[in-house]
């Protein structure tokens, strides 16, 4: 078992890197074995997408030092993943787009059938709105959130209240059962979510153009959501 833990914030030790650290404690304590992985954003300093669609083609980024097709890599192999993003004008962060962006996340299915936590800090407002963009973008690319966190507090504070930390404390319990369960926890409405936007939005997409996509073809081959047949 590998959960990873994703800080979209520039802020290693701001409110939302605290959700991430107390979510991390709650964990460890359901199981001490666990390997959990935390990726600081802010630390990678992921360079922007410049929209070439070479991903598409080949199955990988051309941009190669930053160290964002490794993590892409590790986020697709993981077991279960934690998405946290503090909210900056209304939604994610830049960095958090970034990765959305640079990840292989959506078009190529990376969390397909992956059990994800998504967690936002704000201070003033739209936390909601931010967390329902982040709980599509998971079942948009294949996976489905066990449990979503919006939590208000100042610039800079501590999160961490009685309430959070109980919260935090089911969302670490329901993460590790669903891991265990592969994915029978999966919601009815997830489950046709994600078939609508596979099945009707990018597959018709791609095998409009399979030259074009062949590197997604190759990836969704791969992760069994198509059979080898399609790629001669």
């Amino acid at each position: 078992m590998h959960i990873i833990l994703i800080n979209g914030s520039p802020r290693k030790n701001g409110a939302t890197a605290k959700l991430n650290k107390a979510l991390s404690k709650q964990l460890l304590e359901l199981n001490p074995d666990i390997p959990l992985e935390t990726i600081e954003l802010g630390e990678v300093r992921p360079r922007y997408c410049d929209g070439c669609l070479y991903c598409y083609r080949k199955g990988e980024c051309h941009i190669k030092d930053d160290g964002m097709e490794e993590i892409s890599r590790r986020i697709a192999e993981c077991d279960g993943l934690v998405l946290a993003s503090p909210t900056y004008g209304s939604s994610v962060s830049g960095l958090f787009k970034t990765l959305i962006d640079r990840g292989h996340l959506l078009v190529e299915q990376a969390l397909h059938k992956k059990p994800c936590i998504v967690m936002t800090t704000y201070a003033n407002a739209q936390g909601r709105q931010t967390l329902s963009f982040m709980n599509k973008l998971v079942m948009t690319s294949g996976g489905y959130s066990t449990s979503k966190i919006a939590i208000k507090v100042p610039f800079n504070g501590n999160p961490i209240s009685p309430q959070v930390a109980q919260k935090l404390s089911s969302a670490a319990k329901r993460l590790y059962r669903s891991i265990h369960n592969d994915g029978k926890s999966q919601s009815l409405f997830s489950r046709l979510f994600g078939f609508v936007a596979f099945h009707i939005v990018l597959k018709p997409m791609a095998m409009k153009s399979p030259k074009e996509y062949r590197g997604v073809l190759e990836r969704w081959v791969e992760r069994g959501l198509m059979k080898k047949e399609v790629l001669s």
